[in-house]
């Protein structure tokens, strides 16, 4: 690490390294006590919450999130601890100078690449961020005919010779997805 100043999401990393599965108000109250200041167990909760989600934190591959009955409780898989700790940090960087892969990662601890590989078969499923939904038969069959409908519009442009042609089309349509 290049200063010796500890981030929020290090303090939460620490937190998590003891292997118990910790509420966001036990890291909260541990992140206060580590840094001699109060913190807001809201901004705790945004952080625990972007560290956990894969699409925005490598780390989140080995978090684990635990339903209790007010709430979740977090923790890192037994696994993680075999990296040394700043490559840990590392991992809440998804990109840039001090980051840590998951490649070099489960480069260095195989066994993490079970987690990953869970992550992403888990993920494919349902309909996930950059993921189009399924489309009704009848917007598949509206989809068909405006597809036709452009393709007899291009052939006959084509057709055309000597023409120089810019075509605008804004489509609106109402009633789908009731």
């Amino acid at each position: 690490m290049a200063n010796d100043k500890k981030t929020r999401n290090e303090f939460i990393v620490d937190a998590l390294l003891s292997g118990e599965p910790r509420r966001v108000a036990e890291i909260t109250r541990m992140i206060s006590d580590a840094m001699g200041e109060e913190i807001r167990g809201q901004d705790v909760s945004s952080l625990v919450a972007k560290l956990a989600n894969i699409d925005k934190c490598n780390l989140g591959y080995f978090m684990k999130k635990e339903k209790t009955g007010s709430g979740f409780k977090f923790s890192l898989v037994n696994e993680i601890r075999e990296l040394a700790t700043d490559e840990i940090y590392a991992l809440t960087r998804k990109f840039g100078r001090y980051s840590f892969t998951l490649e070099e990662a489960i480069r260095k601890v195989p066994k993490l690449k079970k987690y990953v590989t869970a992550a992403k078969r888990q993920a494919m499923p349902g309909r996930g961020p950059g993921r189009p939904r399924k489309d009704s038969g009848r917007e598949s069959a509206v989809n068909a005919g405006l597809n036709g409908l452009l393709a007899a519009l291009v052939q006959e442009l084509a057709r055309q010779s000597g023409l120089k042609v810019n075509v605008n089309l804004i489509v609106h349509l109402e009633g789908f997805g009731g």
